[in-house]
């Protein structure tokens, strides 16, 4: 009886041959979900850098904000369960982002959202969040397959956008 025991977990075989094969494979494993991760988190990027650029050009081409993107509360009914954070330990939060690819997650430090920005399909297109209870900085959300990015954008805050009249 072969044991060995990486990174990866402890693996057991009759003979040293079959356990280095067992550890080769949990290796190549582990690569390919490294590998779908940094493809997800790639396409997230550029799904935020999407929601950025529609910003910007809407910013700067001097038209007022459209009607359709608001700029919510975090606790409105109306992105209650698109948004949510919790404390995982202290300073750290789980954002959780619905997204239409799906439910995106991520973990940051000491982050705390301020206002949601719904774009016309009711999707969050970007949040207003703060740094260590810091000032307000506007960031654009991208998500894909489970991976969730905010790009920040610099220039803009959350005041640009229409504020919901029902809060």
């Amino acid at each position: 009886m072969y044991a060995i025991e990486t990174e990866l977990g402890r693996f057991e075989a009759e003979t040293e041959r079959e356990a280095k094969r067992m550890v080769k494979r949990a290796s190549l494993e582990a690569q390919r979900q490294r590998d779908d991760l940094t493809r997800n988190q790639r396409a997230a990027r550029m799904v935020a850098e999407h929601n950025a650029c529609r910003i910007y050009s809407r910013f700067l081409s001097v038209d007022a904000c459209p009607k359709a993107w608001i700029a919510y509360d975090p606790s409105h009914e109306m992105v209650r369960g698109m948004v949510t954070v919790s404390q995982d330990y202290i300073g750290s939060s789980v954002f959780k982002v619905q997204t239409p690819d799906g439910p995106c997650v991520a973990d940051w430090w000491r982050m705390a959202v301020k206002r949601v920005i719904i774009d016309g399909g009711g999707w969050p297109m970007a949040l207003a969040i703060s740094i260590d209870g810091g000032a307000e900085m506007l960031c654009a959300v991208g998500g894909a397959e489970g991976a969730l990015v905010l790009e920040t954008i610099n220039g803009i805050t959350a005041d640009w956008f229409c504020e919901s009249k029902y809060a």
